[in-house]
């Protein structure tokens, strides 16, 4: 399929997901904590996924996009907040 986005960075993101199954295999406790105040390994993943669907829109509808942003450019806290909440009960296996 062709989305119009460079095969090299295709191939890196592929990469980088295989290397965060490698840090978080099936089985991965998600309520441990992070360095980061009040995140566990569940709330870094979950903004990760977060991240992507957001970048995804972007390509994907990039007039939509930008229209649905605020108007001040208070930045993408919000959004991923919602994506952080939405899986917040879910086993590695699903998330």
């Amino acid at each position: 399929m062709d989305c119009g986005v460079p095969r090299e960075l295709l191939d890196d993101l592929t990469a980088e997901f295989d290397s965060l199954r490698t840090l978080v295999p099936s089985g991965t406790n998600l309520r441990l904590p992070t360095p980061a105040v009040g995140w566990d390994v569940g709330a870094g993943v979950s903004h990760l996924i977060g991240c992507d669907l957001l970048a995804e829109e972007a390509v994907g509808a990039p007039g939509e996009f930008r229209r649905a942003s605020p108007a001040t450019d208070v930045g993408p806290d919000e959004p991923l907040e919602g994506h952080i909440t939405a899986r917040k009960d879910l086993p590695v296996e699903r998330l």
